[in-house]
């Protein structure tokens, strides 16, 4: 599936703001998370897993919100996503 330029631009700019704001998730600090966190749509219960509001239930309600839009069904990485992580040398935490 191929993302807009649109869509690609509005990620990167929640992300700028979220890496400003010190709630920007760390998919090494969740690993079973990592999927939805790297590869899944951006939810707002992904900017509330830590950082000064963070929220108990933030990490389901990430995980819900990843399989709702039916993008992440699983948290195993695809060999795809795996052979993405290895090229931006950011291994996966997760095993193959």
């Amino acid at each position: 599936m191929r993302k807009s330029i649109i869509t690609v631009a509005m990620q990167d700019m929640a992300l700028l703001f979220a890496r400003n704001a010190n709630v920007e998730p760390d998919p090494g600090r969740w690993p079973e998370l990592e999927r939805a966190l790297l590869f899944g749509p951006l939810s707002l219960a992904s900017f509330r897993l830590q950082g000064p509001d963070s929220l108990p239930g933030a990490p389901a309600r990430t995980r819900a919100a990843a399989g709702a839009f039916g993008a992440i069904r699983s948290p195993e990485l695809t060999a795809e996503e795996r052979a993405l992580c290895n090229l931006l040398d950011r291994p996966s935490t997760r095993a193959a």
